[in-house]
């Protein structure tokens, strides 16, 4: 449409312009003059100077245009001053400027249309080249950052080493829940992971519930239901760490996952989304492999020591003991210091609710990730909810006021570390 317009544009300019100018020259050159003939005579012609320039200014088409309606003029003024227009036609000396007019402003305007599409030609290889400079230079950052990491990763090789044995005493450790820290503090600091995220497997409920996040939380998804999630199902199937190809129904999904395994069970996955390459090498996936190989190991060990020591849970109940639940607020607060992710630490005071009772609620309102403290000297209950953003507190207390509306009071707490 607007290609349409300009050219409309420049057709009425083109035929106003030559009507301004045959005009100016019938009033100079015929009007006023003594011997008005002179204007079939004139050499060389004034009309001729138009041709030449409207060829060049708007090329072949319109500047025949503008030659055409100059012989218009002069045939109607040779009209006026000849009589018979049968004499026109007749002698050369008559039509030839006409003619030269006419092939003036062709000759010209094809000399500039060839002169355009020649520039745009130029113009089309100029944007085409810087394209793909711009695309040369995108590839020479990527393979220069490769380069360098690579150099680094043989010149410093016995610096490797010692990554290698830091990792493995990073992961020393007797407690699940640190080991689950641990392991996103060593992706991000040695696989240069920008986006990580540890799901727990409830198999009882069939979903991924998020535990860890670090790099982009606001985009990552509290729970997934792990039959519909499509490359759960194929670490599942695998039971290894896979890289994740293109899937175009999840914007979100990882670029490669790792299943954390205890007792031949999956009980997480740990993702990585975003890494400082766009492209994964054979050293980054490799050196996942390892880490979630020395992960699984560590959670074997963990497992069997927690076996050992007392358990977590008082009898028979969800609810945790108090040393437990305080050591997994301090966890819980070193990953807000470490990874930025947010957890919720809410209490009520209890109202004529038996153990039995609370215990009921635990089991049929928390999450998998979730845990419970019930202090029964303060008769206080608390919740803790890792990954939890304290603006979505709100769902959770609403739930816990449709199941005992007032028989849990809330405490309001000055923050949440108290």
């Amino acid at each position: 449409m607007k290609k349409k317009n300009d050219t409309f544009y420049k057709i009425l300019l083109c035929t106003a312009e030559t009507i301004v100018y045959n005009w100016v020259v019938y009033y100079i050159f015929y009007k006023i003059q003594p011997n008005q003939e002179i204007y079939l005579y004139l050499n060389p012609h004034p009309l001729l100077f138009l041709a030449m320039f409207m060829g060049l200014r708007y090329g072949i088409k319109l500047g025949t245009l503008s030659s055409a309606i100059s012989c218009l003029f002069f045939i109607y003024i040779f009209s006026i001053l000849k009589s018979d227009i049968n004499l026109f036609f007749n002698f050369f000396k008559y039509y030839k400027y006409p003619l030269l007019l006419l092939w003036t402003s062709f000759i010209f305007g094809a000399f500039r249309d060839n002169h355009k599409r020649k520039l745009e030609i130029a113009n089309d290889q100029i944007s085409y080249l810087t394209k793909k400079n711009k695309e040369l230079e995108k590839d020479y950052k990527v393979i220069d950052k490769i380069q360098a990491e690579l150099k680094k990763q043989i010149i410093g090789s016995d610096e490797s080493i010692i990554s290698l044995y830091d990792i493995a005493t990073k992961l020393e450790t007797f407690e699940t829940e640190d080991i689950f820290t641990e392991t996103i503090g060593v992706l991000k600091k040695y696989l240069r992971a920008t986006n990580i995220t540890l799901y727990a497997f409830d198999k009882v409920n069939n979903y991924l519930r998020l535990k860890i996040s670090y790099g982009d939380y606001e985009s990552d998804v509290n729970s997934i239901y792990a039959p519909e999630c499509h490359w759960f199902t194929e670490v599942e199937k695998e039971r290894k760490v896979i890289k994740i190809g293109y899937h175009p129904d999840d914007v979100s999904q990882p670029i490669m996952v790792g299943p954390l395994i205890r007792n031949n069970e999956i009980i997480a996955v740990v993702n990585i989304k975003k890494m400082e390459f766009d492209m994964i090498s054979e050293y980054a996936f490799n050196l996942f492999q390892l880490i979630i190989d020395w992960i699984n190991r560590a959670l074997d060990k963990a497992t069997y020591v927690e076996n050992l020591l007392e358990d977590k849970y008082l009898g028979d109940t969800q609810l945790v003991s108090s040393q437990y639940f305080k050591k997994r607020l301090e966890i819980e607060k070193r990953r807000r210091y470490e990874f930025g992710m947010e957890y919720c630490f809410i209490s009520y005071r209890s109202v004529d609710l038996t153990i039995e009772e609370i215990d009921d609620l635990v089991k049929n309102t928390l999450r998998h990730v979730d845990i419970a403290y019930y202090n029964d000297k303060k008769n206080t209950l608390s919740f803790l909810l890792p990954a939890t953003k304290k603006s979505n507190s709100f769902i959770f207390e609403q739930k816990i006021k449709d199941k005992f509306d007032n028989r849990l009071i809330k405490i309001e707490l000055k923050n949440t570390e108290e």
